[in-house]
């Protein structure tokens, strides 16, 4: 499958699509792009219209800028990618897609049904600065003996 190439706010994005029904895309993980949905994307298009959105620096969506850069600018990416599909979205994220989704969901929630995480790496959102209660939680993990030995 050729994947569509379209023009948005940030430069190229180059997505995959196939199959007929309600919306789902799925966003790959660091160093994966849009083909690691081959053969989940072909199973979940019996029942929904797949994207398989590459990330910034993947397949032919452009570059990230390294001046500043941060996860709003791939969240950049699927806010294109959903203003192109035009109505909401269910989405799942894989690993570091699974951040770009959430953080998506966050920018976005009227325009996604559904929102499904597979290892997501959110860890960010746990260090808040203005969540007393989280930053006590995360800081009581590290008084667990052990927590942070490899072995």
């Amino acid at each position: 499958m050729n994947p569509v190439v379209i023009d948005t706010a940030f430069g190229t994005l180059s997505y995959g699509v196939q199959g007929h029904g309600s919306p789902l895309i799925l966003i790959h993980a660091s160093g994966m792009g849009r083909e690691k949905w081959g053969l989940l994307g072909s199973m979940m298009a019996a029942h929904h219209t797949v994207y398989t959105p590459n990330l910034l620096g993947y397949g032919q969506t452009g570059p990230w800028r390294a001046q500043g850069y941060g996860i709003a600018q791939e969240v950049e990416v699927l806010l294109a990618l959903i203003e192109e599909i035009g109505t909401p979205v269910s989405i799942l994220g894989h690993s570091f897609g699974g951040a770009v989704a959430l953080y998506t969901a966050l920018a976005v929630p009227h325009r996604v049904r559904h929102l499904a995480l597979y290892e997501p790496t959110v860890f960010g959102l746990l260090a808040r600065d203005d969540d007393v209660e989280a930053r006590a939680e995360i800081d009581a993990l590290t008084r667990i003996p052990d927590f942070f030995d490899p072995s």
